[in-house]
């Protein structure tokens, strides 16, 4: 069984020109990033959401991760709200910190305004 929701708050209509197969949103969020084998009680990495799309996540952390490692990320706030299992596909130093992409292993439900019904 996994836990997945998500609930995106978005101010922007900005389209540009992406070639990727999932539009991304741009957010300034923070997020928890915990190893998958890790006990529930141990606490996560701390990293900061660059954009979220339907297929995967760009982050920065303070420490690098592993290509293709699986882990779980937490996000819970007002604007946004996810807990999926990730797949580590980039991993970059950049400055003092490390931009990291991952993909979502599970796939995402299409989400819907509630004011929509």
């Amino acid at each position: 069984m996994h836990d997945v929701f998500i609930i995106m708050k978005t101010t922007s209509n900005t389209a540009t020109a992406e070639r990727r197969a999932a539009r991304r949103q741009n957010i300034v969020q923070s997020a928890t990033l915990h190893a998958e084998n890790a006990h529930a009680m141990t606490p996560g990495a701390l990293v900061s959401i660059n954009n979220i799309s339907a297929t995967g996540i760009s982050f920065d952390s303070a420490h690098p991760s592993d290509e293709g490692a699986t882990c779980r990320v937490l996000i819970n706030s007002e604007a946004l709200r996810l807990n999926s299992r990730v797949r580590i596909v980039r991993c970059e130093k950049r400055d003092s910190r490390y931009a990291i992409g991952a993909e979502f292993i599970e796939e995402l439900p299409e989400w819907k305004n509630p004011s929509d019904n």
